[in-house]
């Protein structure tokens, strides 16, 4: 499968072509902690990925990391951003938060990696990422964002107020596919629908969940 850009009509991912696509996909670790913790190659991964036969990374971007790096893209995501490409697959930027941003409460508050919040839910940082990435990668057909990873402990108000702060941000610079999160743990679709982020395109929701998690 060649890269096109993506868009979402009606309940469905199309291609350039107008044709559905329907994306098979595998996560990576937070890459810092595979390279910093682990010391694991994890662009290898990803080339053992498309041996698997699928056509989408999942990344998640450990905001601890992002901020305490000041070189995270050069050494970090430049490097994943062009191998997906060069191997044709689809790469989803997953901000890594899990929390309400509203509230700034953060999962696992005691959980520091060099001097940061392992999941950070700051609404400053989190707005920041999502320009700051946005921008960055604009031009890159094969990207997906998702600006904020979990909202736990969220009222309906705080998910709208946040997922569309950040929808407005990466609009800025991007009409690339958005991914909007959902809420709880276990996670739950409670909030939707779509039609609640008023005219907003090219946007889904994500559900995330671990092996052995009961939804």
């Amino acid at each position: 499968m060649l890269i096109s850009s993506l868009k979402v009509e009606k309940n469905k991912i199309v291609g350039a072509d107008g044709k559905e696509v329907v994306l098979s996909g595998i996560n990576i670790n937070s890459p810092c902690i595979l390279k910093f913790q682990e010391n694991h190659d994890f662009l290898d991964d990803i080339k053992q990925i498309k041996k698997f036969g699928a056509d989408a990374v999942y990344v998640p971007i450990c905001p601890a990391y992002f901020q305490s790096r000041l070189n995270y893209c050069e050494e970090i995501l430049d490097p994943i951003v062009q191998i997906c490409k060069n191997l044709n697959l689809y790469c989803v930027l997953d901000w890594h938060a899990q929390g309400n941003p509203m509230k700034n409460t953060t999962r696992d508050p005691n959980n520091f990696i060099e001097g940061y919040l392992k999941y950070d839910t700051s609404m400053e940082i989190a707005v920041k990422s999502a320009e700051f990435l946005s921008s960055r990668y604009k031009d890159e057909l094969h990207i997906i964002f998702n600006p904020f990873s979990a909202y736990l402990e969220s009222t309906k108000d705080d998910y709208l107020k946040s997922t569309k702060t950040l929808l407005k941000t990466i609009r800025k610079n991007t009409d690339a596919i958005i991914i909007i999160s959902a809420v709880d743990w276990p996670q739950t679709l409670k909030y939707a629908p779509l039609n609640e982020m008023e005219n907003e395109v090219n946007v889904i929701y994500g559900v995330m969940f671990y092996y052995g998690d009961t939804m």
